[in-house]
């Protein structure tokens, strides 16, 4: 599952030139807000930009984190890779707080979803 990458690249346990930090991010933000947005709100003070956490997903999550921290390149972009870069780290290093990417009820659900939504296979035979 493609998810299980993202997980272990999160977690660190695939090394940074294997994936994209950005986008390991942007999943790693979306199941935050997903499972504790609580946290998020409490470790990037978001109610206090007037950011409801049950209404973002990862990229309002990581432009808010840049917004918030003031990570903003020369051109006068959002620097979304050091923002990347920050989630990984409070993540891995539990600055976030105590979190669980996958639970046994989130894998059934994930292998649920799966079975009834199988990958379409394109056929390649000759007619």
């Amino acid at each position: 599952y493609e998810s299980d990458g993202y997980m272990l690249a999160a977690s660190h346990a695939i090394g940074r030139n294997a994936v994209i930090d950005e986008d390991v991010a942007l999943f790693l933000g979306n199941n935050l807000l997903k499972n504790y947005p609580q946290l998020l709100d409490t470790r990037y003070k978001l109610g206090a930009m007037k950011l409801d956490v049950n209404v973002m997903d990862g990229v309002d999550l990581l432009e808010a984190i840049a917004k918030r921290r003031a990570y903003k390149r020369h051109d006068g972009a959002w620097d979304m890779e050091r923002t990347a870069m920050t989630l990984l780290t409070d993540y891995r290093s539990g600055a976030i707080g105590r979190v669980s990417l996958e639970t046994p009820a989130s894998r059934k659900q994930l292998v649920l979803d799966e079975v009834a939504t199988p990958e379409e296979t394109q056929d390649t035979s000759s007619e």
